[in-house]
């Protein structure tokens, strides 16, 4: 239902940032039902979002402080190397 909402504010910054949060708790959700192709997917959706978006840590040039797209970023990407560790074993 979250999708749909923002979905509909596709252009709005902000939403994209949700969105992508989004993806990455949809991830977790599949992640903890052990259906890892799934949660790969929308792992990978989430980091593409995130990665794609504008920080607001980035734009203040402030390196300490991380929030908005870098935080789903950091989530995705640790996400990610999860679901590949357990591909492999």
């Amino acid at each position: 239902m979250a999708l749909d909402i923002d979905n509909k504010f596709s252009n709005d910054l902000h939403f994209k940032k949700s969105k992508a949060a989004h993806y990455n708790n949809i991830g977790n959700i599949y992640k903890s039902l052990k259906n890892f192709e799934t949660a790969l997917q929308r792992y990978k959706t989430a980091y593409h979002l995130a990665r794609d978006g504008e920080s607001e840590a980035l734009k203040r040039n402030d390196s300490v402080i991380v929030k908005g797209f870098d935080t789903v970023l950091c989530n995705a990407s640790m996400n990610l190397g999860y679901v590949y560790e357990k591909q492999v074993r």
